[in-house]
């Protein structure tokens, strides 16, 4: 007898793999199980659709705008506030 697993259930393992793997470590892991099918193109449109736009991603999940460099270092930020403390 099949039984379907419940959505929150599914819901819970999605969110953890999100955190925890990425799209290569996943299809390796599916590859490894001997599972059936091609893995699906969920990642390329993604990319091609941030590059599109202009932004950059960064590893774990930051999605920037510009590909451009800070004008200031942190240290210049800091510096800059003039606070007596931290000279």
């Amino acid at each position: 007898m099949s039984k379907s697993i419940p959505a929150p259930l599914v819901a819970l393992v999605a969110d953890l793999c999100a955190e925890q793997e990425t799209h290569a470590s996943l299809d390796s892991l599916f590859m490894y199980a001997d599972a059936t099918g091609d893995p699906p193109m969920g990642s390329k449109p993604i990319k091609e659709c941030i590059v599109k736009y202009g932004l950059r991603y960064l590893v774990g999940g930051h999605i920037l705008a510009g590909g451009m460099a800070p004008s200031k270092t942190l240290r210049e930020l800091i510096l800059g506030r003039d606070i007596p403390a931290i000279q």
